[in-house]
């Protein structure tokens, strides 16, 4: 069955005779094109359902005959629905403006004139993709686009052979002896057996394997290829335009360059790219468009970042930035998702460093300690210690309860650690609290004479009198009175200094 589904140059397809204003005259408006194939993809999908049902009833009364007939309406189907995305996809790009660089247009003139094929080098998101798409909708050419990957082949590009269906045929008596009927054109055969001037775009050349474009440098030259199956020779009646892309990911070999009008695309100036927002968001407002520019290329130059945001990305940003109402960006990057692929860049452009001090709690540092070092303020407060030393003094509870503080008690029974609910205060060890320098309740603490034990850092050498632990990371150990002390590997000291005896 034969799709119903046409692309836009199906729909549409000028005279090399006409002029362009006689071409632009005649063209059919884009949004009755669209409507036209949505209807057309609308009306095979209905049918082929319609056929896959009545097939399926018909399985009922004749058995597993017909399952190959059901198979085959399922693919089609899958197909179609897959040219459908593809056709919407393509007209999004069609119509999508472009801002051309006067660099860029000159390099692009070259090499229409030298009938070379134009590489395109430059960093993900620079328009190299793009540009092909617009020289297309621009000129009214249909466009062939061969994404490349790692497992493509240069024999993939040109034809294959369909020896399965020939096979199939076969064995259901068909009649097979005209071979031409199992060749299948790839992207770069279609466009050297088709009937008007194309736009082959061979995309991300760079992330195919080494020997793919040394393999591809007769056909790229002389604009031909041979059919091996059916001994025929295929030329191009109208030389594509043919546009290569690549990442730079790898150096692409010296044959290949030869033949090729290269230029690499600078990624946009802040100018250029206020152009390029303003094409595709005409309504931006000044004061939002500049503001983002600016903590857009802000995060650009960020060193070590794992990916740099591209115009792309900058476009969905001002999409959602207007969606969500925000009218100037500053330095905090709202939405910061949308530029940002990786957590570590996220991290490091929000401020937001990974916890440095991972590998002392891998250690088994107390994190009472690492409070500390990490700048808060860590006090032992005054407990009985006649029954457990989980049991604060009451004296803690009643300034806690007349100060306005959220606190669960001890429990004998239950084991319920003694806890303090406040801003800026986390219980770090049995009546030990990490707080900030600024925080009412520890300067409270010390007035009334509760606080029993403080951590105190220093770069100050203390002697050890005794050692208790040692790893590649810290000691730990007591001095002359007892007290417990950390030192780290970079120098620091932490050390308890009580506070009630000190003062007193």
């Amino acid at each position: 069955m034969e799709s119903q589904f046409k692309s836009s140059e199906e729909i549409y397809q000028p005279s090399q005779e006409q002029s362009l204003e006689e071409i632009r005259e005649t063209l059919p408006d884009a949004g009755e094109v669209i409507k036209l194939g949505e209807k057309a993809a609308e009306t095979a999908d209905a049918q082929i359902s319609a056929d896959i049902k009545q097939a399926e009833i018909l399985q009922k009364q004749l058995g597993e005959q017909v399952q190959p007939v059901i198979e085959q309406m399922q693919e089609l189907k899958q197909e179609l629905q897959e040219e459908k995305a593809a056709f919407e996809a393509r007209v999004e790009r069609l119509n999508s403006p472009y801002v051309l660089s006067p660099d860029l247009a000159k390099v692009l003139q070259v090499s229409r004139v030298l009938k070379r094929p134009l590489l395109l080098e430059g960093e993900p998101g620079t328009g190299k993709t793009s540009l092909a798409y617009a020289l297309a909708g621009n000129e009214n050419l249909p466009i062939i686009h061969a994404q490349c990957k790692s497992t493509t082949t240069a024999q993939e590009l040109l034809y294959t052979f369909d020896v399965v269906q020939r096979l199939q045929d076969a064995q259901l008596g068909k009649d097979i002896t005209d071979p031409k009927k199992y060749v299948r054109f790839g992207p770069l055969g279609r466009a050297l057996s088709s009937q008007e001037q194309v736009i082959l775009l061979i995309d991300e050349v760079d992330k195919a394997k080494r020997d793919f474009s040394n393999d591809l440098l007769h056909e790229l030259d002389q604009m031909s290829f041979f059919v091996t199956e059916t001994g025929e020779e295929i030329a191009a009646k109208h030389r594509p335009i043919v546009i290569i892309t690549s990442n730079h990911e790898r150096d692409l070999p010296e044959p290949v360059l030869r033949r090729c009008i290269y230029d690499y695309i600078e990624f946009p100036s802040p100018e250029q790219m206020t152009e390029i927002v303003k094409a595709h968001i005409p309504d931006v407002s000044e004061k939002l468009l500049q503001s983002a520019i600016q903590r857009f290329y802000e995060i650009r130059q960020v060193e070590g970042l794992e990916k740099k945001p591209s115009t792309s990305e900058m476009l969905d940003w001002i999409k959602v930035l207007r969606e969500f109402g925000v009218e100037e960006v500053g330095s905090d990057t709202p939405y910061s998702e949308t530029l940002l692929k990786y957590k570590e860049d996220i991290e490091k452009i929000l401020g937001v460093q990974p916890d440095e001090h991972e590998a002392l709690r891998q250690a088994r540092m107390p994190e009472s300690v690492i409070a500390a070092i990490e700048g808060e303020k860590v006090v032992r407060i005054k407990g009985d210690t006649s029954y457990d030393y989980n049991d604060p003094d009451h004296q803690v509870y009643t300034l806690l309860a007349n100060d306005g503080y959220t606190f669960t008690t001890f429990d004998r029974y239950e084991k319920r650690p003694f806890e303090i609910q406040a801003e800026g205060v986390k219980r770090v060890d049995n009546l030990t609290f990490a707080m900030s320098k600024d925080s009412p309740l520890y300067h409270r603490l010390k007035e009334q004479g509760l606080v029993e034990v403080e951590l105190e850092v220093s770069d100050q050498p203390i002697n050890f009198a005794e050692v208790e632990e040692s790893n590649e990371l810290y000691i730990k150990g007591r001095d002359q009175k007892g007290q417990t002390i950390y030192k780290t590997k970079d120098g620091k000291i932490i050390y308890e200094r009580r506070v009630i005896e000190s003062e007193g």
